[in-house]
């Protein structure tokens, strides 16, 4: 029986995994709604991550996102979809930095109104 893994999508065998880096997109996100700090902090999040890329479609997926194709020694081929697991660090994160933007935000609206407010 011979096991591979495979893309969900298109049932390619051509996979590569890389970490991610940084994102630009969610950098000029958080750049625009919480400033240069928030920029950088929503760039830097999930880099270091894996991400495994069908080099046939383009379609991205996590490690135990795929599907995997099962051959047994007959010949007959099955594939399962696996379902990918559950990232709650990633909400956790957002909520976070949903957080500070509003605390930020709450402190700036503050300061123009009074700015010796807090001295």
């Amino acid at each position: 029986m011979k096991e591979t893994i495979i893309c969900p999508k298109c049932h390619s065998d051509q996979l590569s995994a890389n970490q991610k880096g940084f994102d630009g997109n969610q950098a000029t996100i958080g750049m625009l709604t919480g400033g240069a700090l928030a920029g950088v902090a929503l760039g830097m999040h999930d880099s270091g991550k894996i991400q495994i890329t069908c080099l046939k479609c383009g379609n991205k997926f996590v490690p135990g996102g795929g599907a995997v194709k099962t051959v047994d020694d007959a010949g007959n081929q099955s594939i399962d979809y696996m379902e990918p697991p559950v990232d709650t660090n990633r909400r956790n994160s957002f909520i976070v930095a949903f957080i500070l933007i509003a605390v930020l935000l709450v402190l700036a609206i503050i300061l123009m109104n009074n700015p010796f407010a807090f001295l």
